[in-house]
């Protein structure tokens, strides 16, 4: 299976998760016996609709090779990584909120951040989506020539044009 049809899976069974899920909650006949003890139908929607697809993107920008910059890349890890933290959230919410402990969203939103740009920093090999073909790593700066080095390619051209017109006058 390719990697791109891997994405576009994984998307499109959140979605449908998502939306079964919304179904038998509606449905008059399940709607009695589908009910959750924490959270609503919306709220378990959207973790699956974030986890889902911040799993996609960030499977996407580390596994697929991109010919484009890596800054594009980098996105897809970050907003992967985004999602999943939205996901992390929703699930904080739903288990904590209305109980007598709270807890912090800064340190879970720090550690979020701090993995994406720690994946996108590794799916990208550390290079910035500007750098130049002569700034790269293993490229050695053009060196200008001395006098003697181009009086030497004169020479030899020289040489060469005379011995073409000797061989024409032969």
């Amino acid at each position: 299976m390719s990697k791109t049809l891997i994405f576009r899976v994984i998307m499109g069974l959140s979605l449908l998760a998502a939306a079964v899920l919304w179904l038998l909650s509606v449905l008059p006949a399940t709607a009695g016996t589908f009910n959750f003890t924490r959270g609503s139908v919306g709220q378990w929607v959207g973790v699956i609709i974030a986890f889902g697809w911040g799993l996609a993107f960030t499977l996407r920008g580390i596994l697929i090779k991109s010919n484009g910059p890596p800054i594009l890349k980098r996105l897809q890890i970050i907003f992967g990584f985004a999602l999943l933290t939205v996901g992390v959230l929703i699930l904080v919410e739903i288990f904590t909120w209305g109980g007598e402990d709270g807890v912090t969203f800064m340190p879970i939103i720090a550690v979020a951040v701090a993995l994406a740009l720690l994946v996108s920093l590794i799916a990208v090999g550390g290079r910035k989506w500007d750098q130049a073909d002569n700034e790269k790593m293993n490229s050695q700066p053009a060196r200008r020539k001395t006098q003697w080095e181009l009086r030497q390619e004169q020479d030899a051209r020289d040489a060469a044009a005379r011995n073409t017109r000797n061989d024409s006058n032969d």
